[in-house]
C-alpha cells in the first residue's frame, strides 16, 4: 500500500456536497483534499501544484464545464478523474466520449461508491 498522501481536487459548485465528500475522503487518512468551484480555479492551482486525482461535477461555476476542465488538464498530464453529474445518464456519457482514465458516476452517489472508485483509480487497496 502506498503510504504517501494522495492529493485530490474536488471541483464542485455545490459547497455542501463538496465538503461532505472532502470529509469522507480525508477520514481515511489516505487523502488530502482541496475544493474549488470553477474549472478555471482548478487549472490555475494545477499549474503550480501536483494533483493525483480530480473529482469534478459536470456543471461548474465559471466558463468551463467539468469535461472542458478535464480536457485542459489532460493537455498537460493524464490525471485520473471522476466525473459526477445529475444530468441525464446517456446524454452525459455521450459528452464524455472517449476520455480515458475517467469514471462517470450519476448523482446521487453513495459516498462508499465514490471512495471505492477513488481507491481503484489511485490503486489503493
Amino acid at each position: 500500500m502506498n503510504k504517501s498522501i494522495i492529493k485530490i481536487i474536488i471541483a464542485e459548485d455545490e459547497i455542501l456536497s463538496a465538503m461532505s465528500l472532502k470529509m469522507e475522503l480525508e477520514e481515511t487518512g489516505k487523502y488530502s483534499v482541496s475544493i474549488y468551484s470553477s474549472g478555471e480555479e482548478v487549472i490555475a492551482y494545477f499549474e503550480n501544484n501536483q494533483i493525483d486525482l480530480i473529482i469534478v461535477d459536470l456543471n461548474l461555476s465559471g466558463k468551463l464545464d467539468g469535461i472542458d476542465m478535464i480536457n485542459k488538464i489532460r493537455e498537460i498530464e493524464n490525471i485520473p478523474a471522476v466525473l459526477i453529474s445529475g444530468a441525464g445518464y446517456e446524454e452525459t456519457k455521450k459528452k464524455i466520449g472517449n476520455i480515458n482514465n475517467c469514471v462517470f458516476l450519476h448523482k446521487p452517489v453513495n459516498p462508499s461508491v465514490i471512495l471505492k472508485t477513488v481507491n481503484d483509480l489511485v490503486k489503493i487497496q
